[in-house]
């Protein structure tokens, strides 16, 4: 008995021990997490006004203020521009994605017309899809389906999954939008692609940040589809995939709508019945009144 009394206080000494190395470690971890998300923001927001002063001298330039420009430099021009926009939206994934780390995004909430704002996103995508031969499709159940959300980052939500359809679907491919309400609550928006599809092994990590399927074309950080989920699940909604290879993907997100929060109120004030379970009589008695 006193061995295994002993024993047991050396035990109990070491995972005392353990648990604060444990729990040292992981407070570490969260100033290494935190320290990173800092440095991402602050990185990003300094890039941009440089970023933003490039690309306004190269509008003038191309709208011919500083004077003519043989057809050369016009194509160097274009192309400086096109990456300076593709770096300036990098900026913004990386804004919002330390934004969503931080907990500091904030959704300006109101009830918003879907369709209206799927068709904006698609409009300001369509040039690209032309310039690749696609076919940019969009339909809706009805003209008149409200959703609870904020209008620029369901905007974001949508621009994000077309713009992957995109990039992904080869030249003379199509890419279909289907907005519809899914219940009397949810809305829901389904992007369909005739990509490549997407790998069964690939699929558990796409929402993942940074997680870039196999040796890809595509360029970019790869942050697109984790700031999809992180946005469409601060609406309250959620977002999966389904794809099989050679046989394109879709993408569905749902969204609440404003009936839904009238039915939250509405079962708050009906009367419900309730049973309660407990051996103690007192504690019964609290939990009833």
């Amino acid at each position: 008995y006193g061995k295994i009394e002993a024993l047991s206080i050396g035990l109990e000494a070491m995972v005392r021990e353990r648990t604060a190395e444990l729990e040292q470690a992981v407070k570490k971890l969260k100033e290494m997490d935190e320290l990173k998300s800092l440095f991402l923001a602050h990185v990003s927001h300094e890039l941009r006004t440089p970023l933003t002063s490039i690309t306004g001298f190269i509008d003038n330039m191309l709208n011919g203020l500083t004077g003519p420009l043989t057809e050369r430099q016009g194509q160097y021009l274009t192309r400086i521009q096109s990456n300076g926009e593709r770096l300036a939206r990098m900026i913004a994934d990386l804004l919002d994605r330390a934004r969503i780390e931080a907990g500091k995004l904030e959704l300006a909430l109101a009830e918003i017309n879907l369709p209206v704002v799927v068709r904006e996103a698609i409009d300001q995508l369509r040039p690209i899809a032309l310039g690749k031969h696609q076919r940019l499709d969009a339909r809706t159940t009805s003209d008149d389906i409200k959703v609870w959300g904020d209008a620029d980052k369901i905007h974001q939500i949508v621009t994000n999954l077309v713009d992957n359809a995109i990039k992904y679907t080869p030249e003379g491919g199509t890419i279909s939008v289907h907005v519809q309400l899914e219940t009397a609550t949810r809305a829901r928006v389904s992007v369909r692609d005739t990509g490549p599809g997407i790998p069964t092994e690939a699929l558990p990590k796409l929402f993942n940040p940074f997680f870039r399927i196999g040796k890809t074309q595509v360029k970019g950080l790869g942050l697109g589809l984790s700031i999809v989920k992180d946005l469409v699940e601060l609406h309250g909604g959620d977002v999966s995939v389904t794809s099989e290879t050679n046989k394109g993907a879709e993408f569905h997100f749902t969204l609440p709508c404003p009936k839904w929060k009238e039915m939250r109120r509405w079962d708050v004030t009906q009367r419900k019945r309730v049973l309660v379970v407990d051996d103690d009589s007192d504690i019964r008695q609290l939990l009833v009144d």
